[in-house]
């Protein structure tokens, strides 16, 4: 319920709709013909801390019970995990999204998760 009311309280007009729409087609286009191959370095994953969604009938909940959301499996490396606030929705909104560019920034910079959590006071997996 708290996630239909954010949505809705999204102003959205139609012209903005059919932009997400279409995105949303070109990224089933590009999905189709993606082939996944391990990839040979570190993945850096920026992870909300709400996860979505709650239900397992949800055929995404599997996924988002996996830390590292699948991307394990395609790193030769461990994955480096850093969370967000928010869920998928709220992470880039703001407050949420000046501390992804704070995280972005310092991952960038070469810091890890830990020394993140240490600075900052902010959980890491």
């Amino acid at each position: 319920d708290r996630l239909v009311n954010e949505a809705a309280s999204l102003e959205l007009d139609v012209g903005r709709m059919e932009s997400m729409l279409e995105a949303a087609r070109i990224n089933l286009r590009a999905r189709a013909r993606y082939v996944l191959r391990p990839y040979p370095k570190r993945v850096t994953l920026f992870r909300s801390e709400e996860a979505l969604p709650h239900d397992p009938a949800d055929i995404r909940y599997e996924a988002y019970q996996d830390r590292t959301l699948g991307w394990e499996r395609l790193s030769a490396e461990p994955v480096e995990i850093h969370l967000v606030p928010g869920n998928h929705f709220t992470i880039l909104a703001e407050p949420n999204i000046q501390v992804l560019a704070e995280r972005v920034s310092f991952s960038l910079q070469g810091g890890s998760p830990e020394r993140q959590a240490v600075r900052s006071g902010a959980p890491s997996l």
